[in-house]
C-alpha cells in the first residue's frame, strides 16, 4: 500500500533527523526486513553481501532498503534485518494473518476441505524466529561493541515454504 510505505519512510527520516540533531541518543536499533534481498534470490539463504544487489521485493522491500541505507550514515545506529518472526498474540485470520500462522490455519482447515494452497510453487525459503529469541538477538546487536553491518537476525539456515506446509499437515 502506497500510503502506508510513505508514512513508514517518513517515520524513518524523522528518526534519522531527530538522533542526528541529538546528542544525547547512545544507540539506535532500526528493524529491517528480509524484503530487502532481491526477490530474484528467493529460492537461496540470504546472505548479508546480497543486501542491495538486485530488486527488493515490492514497495515495502524498497523503503526498508532505504531506511537501512540512511541508519547506515547513522553513527548509533545498527540494524537487524529480521526474517519471519512468530509467537503469541499473532493474528490466525483475516488479511493481517502471516506464514506460518496462515499456513498452520489452512492446514487445519485442510482436515475438513481436503486442500492446502500455498502461493507459488512453494519452494522459496524463509527463516522462522520465535519472538523471544529475536528479542534475544535484537539486544544482543544493540549492545554489540563493535558492528559492522546490517545484521540476519533470525533462525540459522532456513526452509521452504512446501516443507513447513508438510510439517504443519502433518502435525494436525
Amino acid at each position: 500500500d502506497l500510503g502506508a510505505t510513505l508514512n513508514n519512510g517518513q517515520i524513518t527520516s524523522n528518526v534519522v533527523r531527530a538522533v542526528l540533531a541529538s546528542d544525547s541518543v547512545e544507540r539506535l536499533f532500526y528493524s529491517s526486513s528480509a524484503c530487502v534481498y532481491p526477490i530474484e534470490l528467493q529460492d537461496v539463504v540470504h546472505d548479508e553481501s546480497q543486501i542491495g544487489f538486485g530488486t527488493p521485493d515490492a514497495l515495502y522491500g524498497a523503503d526498508k532498503l532505504h531506511g537501512l541505507r540512511l541508519m547506515s550514515k547513522v553513527p548509533q545506529a545498527r540494524v537487524g534485518v529480521l526474517d519471519t518472526v512468530y509467537g503469541p498474540l499473532q493474528e490466525h485470520e483475516g488479511r493481517r494473518m502471516k506464514f506460518p500462522a496462515a499456513v498452520a490455519t489452512k492446514a487445519l482447515a485442510a482436515r475438513r476441505t481436503g486442500t492446502l494452497e500455498l502461493w507459488g510453487d512453494g519452494r522459496q525459503l524463509r527463516s522462522y524466529c520465535y519472538v523471544d529469541d529475536a528479542i534475544e538477538q535484537i539486544l544482543a546487536v544493540t549492545a554489540a561493541p563493535d558492528y559492522w553491518g546490517p545484521v540476519n537476525i533470525g533462525a540459522p539456515g532456513a526452509i521452504s515454504c512446501r516443507d513447513v506446509a508438510a510439517i504443519c499437515l502433518h502435525h494436525v
